[in-house]
């Protein structure tokens, strides 16, 4: 039972792909419908929050039924995010450049970003790997024809150490705090 239109938030939205559809909410269903409190439903192209079980199948009633919007879900994932911060008791801390890998070890679990800055004629990399050397993350700028910075994304890491393999004329690494 696919809804392929839902109207969500004020804009109608039309979705052609079921499976994305089936990730939303299923098209409420009179015939074959069992609903719990919490489980939800679209019915005339409105997502709808069950408040009342619904225990054998029936037609809507929208007593039963409250109108959901995705703001509250939006408003959960907002109150879970960590917003990162340069530290203030450090600044960027400079690494030696490397062609192979060497040893980084972190003393204290936290959020990591590495970087490479690179002048013409240099080669920009930096390769994150676990203590078996299992790759974690790699970047590489080959092209020497140019001036430019690289930087890894925001890695959390765990105590312990790893292989770091970082090339350029600046390289480092920044610690964020929350």
């Amino acid at each position: 039972m696919d809804a392929e239109k839902i109207s969500v938030d004020g804009f109608n939205l039309n979705i052609s792909d079921a499976k994305a559809r089936n990730m939303i909410s299923d098209k409420y269903d009179p015939d074959n419908g069992t609903y719990v409190v919490g489980d939800t439903c679209i019915n005339d192209d409105i997502l709808y929050i069950c408040n009342t079980d619904i225990d054998t199948p029936e037609t809507f009633d929208s007593s039963k039924w409250d109108a959901d919007t995705i703001g509250h879900y939006c408003t959960e994932l907002k109150s879970n995010l960590i917003v990162l911060s340069p530290t203030t008791t450090s600044t960027i801390t400079g690494l030696t450049s490397s062609s192979s890998a060497q040893d980084f070890t972190v003393q204290e679990a936290g959020f990591y970003q590495f970087y490479s800055q690179h002048n013409s004629g240099v080669q920009g990399e930096i390769k994150l790997a676990n203590g078996n050397s299992e790759t974690l993350w790699i970047i590489q700028n080959k092209n020497q024809n140019f001036a430019s910075i690289i930087a890894s994304p925001i890695f959390y890491l765990k105590a312990g150490t790893y292989k770091l393999t970082i090339q350029g004329t600046s390289c480092g690494y920044r610690k964020y705090t929350l």
